[in-house]
């Protein structure tokens, strides 16, 4: 049976892998980038306002990601596979993980990637879960308690380990905020009450409102718990309207069908220029600084993007090299090879 394209989850995760590329490209390209994630009224003016932009996209950016994978995670009327299920995430995420991770540590000299094993940890947790619930009555009421229980348990979990967790594991204690984005989109395929109730243009506008509030609320004050779940929620559900209304073909075409390939390989091609981040560093005017960041930041990012295609293109016309990256493998490209 064919599966449903959603040509917005696309654009989508095109849209995050997008912003992360940029994040990364703002972040390395000043001296010491350890600024940004302060308080903005602990910073002067120029670094807040060249922090403002990178602000922005790590606050809902990776709960993006998350939010598209559990919405592609629910298929309806398949409960039962659950060991198939397991080795596909296995095949997809767990050894792409490994095989990457050790090709990054001899390049850079640190493991990653952090996302694939957070996200194939959290597709363990939401098996087991679809199982046990797979055993009683199916309601509302049960998914509603099974969310807010599993929830509970990752926070009061990651309280006492997260200063034991191995650096590569690290962000395995934030699996309880990256659950709610994932829960968010797998509730979302999963009840065409909610996905009518998200789209529709008043919540979608409220929401628009509400995360610019909380978001100069947050960086302002220590305001922490539900608020910084709130935050990513808010986001999620302007974009994932607005993309359902309105189509951005390149962002899921070119970006969001290749984002696991962009995802691993653009650390490699992203060019530090430590003049530009200086030179932000020591502009006072905020629309100059964002104009200049925005700029610099996605010349940089499409640099990066292209090259990374390039590179995978070349890996996805290898069976076995497609596999141990978790790639598509690509055979028409391969016959294009052997050709040549």
């Amino acid at each position: 049976m064919n599966e449903k394209y959603y040509s917005h989850l696309d654009q989508l995760k095109g849209l995050a892998i997008l912003l992360m590329v940029m994040g990364h490209a703002l972040a390395w390209s000043y001296p010491d980038y350890t600024f940004l994630s302060n308080k903005i009224c602990t910073l002067t003016t120029e670094q807040a306002n060249a922090s403002l932009i990178w602000k922005i996209i790590y606050s809902f950016h990776m709960p993006l990601l998350f939010f598209v994978s559990g919405f592609l995670f629910f298929k309806d009327g398949d409960t039962e596979r659950y060991l198939a299920k397991i080795k596909k995430r296995i095949y997809r995420l767990l050894i792409p993980y490994i095989i990457t991770g050790c090709f990054v540590l001899y390049i850079k000299g640190y493991f990653g990637y952090w996302f694939l094993i957070t996200l194939f940890v959290l597709n363990l947790i939401v098996i087991v879960e679809l199982y046990f619930l797979s055993k009683i009555k199916d309601s509302l009421l049960t998914d509603i308690i099974s969310r807010i229980v599993v929830f509970v348990l990752l926070s009061v979990i990651a309280k006492f380990t997260k200063d034991y967790l191995p650096k590569p594991l690290t962000h395995l204690a934030n699996l309880s905020s990256y659950y709610v984005a994932f829960m968010f989109g797998y509730m979302v395929h999963k009840s065409k009450v909610l996905d009518n109730f998200i789209k529709h243009p008043s919540v979608s506008m409220g929401c628009f409102v509400l995360y610019g509030c909380l978001m100069v609320i947050s960086n302002y004050f220590d305001i922490y718990g539900i608020v910084r779940l709130v935050i990513p929620i808010c986001a999620i559900i302007f974009l994932y309207n607005f993309l359902s209304k309105y189509q951005i073909n390149w962002l899921g075409e070119k970006i969001g069908k290749n984002s696991m390939e962009i995802y691993i390989f653009h650390l490699f091609f992203i060019a530090s220029f430590r003049e530009v981040g200086q030179y932000i560093l020591q502009i006072n005017n905020l629309p100059l600084s964002i104009t200049i960041q925005l700029t610099y930041s996605l010349l940089v990012s499409a640099v990066a993007i292209i090259l990374s295609l390039s590179v995978a293109r070349v890996i996805k016309s290898n069976r076995n090299l497609a596999f141990l990256f978790g790639f598509k493998y690509d055979e028409i490209n391969d016959k294009l090879c052997q050709k040549v």
